[in-house]
């Protein structure tokens, strides 16, 4: 028997980039100023690479394995 599981496939969305915010779990930092350059080449030039972003979860141990 295939094992239930409740989780939502991915889905594809376009947002705009000030509804974008940086995860405070995340260990990677940069200074202003480069935020600063990088939010202008994405305005300018759109993105290369396609970006991967998660909203909030309510129950952040589910995440973890």
């Amino acid at each position: 028997m295939a094992p239930v599981t409740t989780a939502r496939p991915p889905t594809i969305e376009l947002v705009p980039i000030d509804d974008l915010h940086p995860d405070p779990a995340n260990p990677r930092r940069i200074s202003e100023e480069e935020l600063d350059a990088l939010e202008r080449s994405l305005r300018q030039f759109g993105f290369v690479q396609t970006g991967l972003a998660s909203r909030p979860c309510a129950t952040p141990s589910a995440l973890q394995s």
